[in-house]
């Protein structure tokens, strides 16, 4: 059969579903990276807010790292201390680069 032939498909529609899904994901990443933008709401010096900013993040990685670890069936212990590793490894060099 040729792709000429084939019916004219119907017009797309986003489903309750859709929504769902899109406020899920609204709710994720707004849930992920508040924490890390507070500090710089609430503390006048920039250096001192970002500092404050790494050391959030890093508590959310390890407590990543941690439900992961639990919930893939390894040691919960060894993943967040795993993704506290790389994400201070990811600020040592953002800091050594300037930032």
């Amino acid at each position: 059969m040729r792709l000429t032939q084939l019916p004219e498909p119907d017009r797309p529609r986003l489903t309750r579903e859709d929504w769902l899904a899109a406020l899920g994901v609204f709710l994720l990443v707004l849930g992920a990276t508040l924490p890390v933008v507070l500090p710089f709401l609430f503390v006048a010096e920039p250096t001192r807010a970002l500092r404050i900013s790494n050391g959030i993040a890093i508590v959310l990685l390890f407590l990543t790292g941690y439900v992961f670890g639990r919930y893939a069936g390894y040691y919960p212990w060894r993943m967040g201390l795993g993704m506290v590793f790389v994400g201070s490894a990811m600020v040592v060099m953002t800091i050594a680069l300037g930032g």
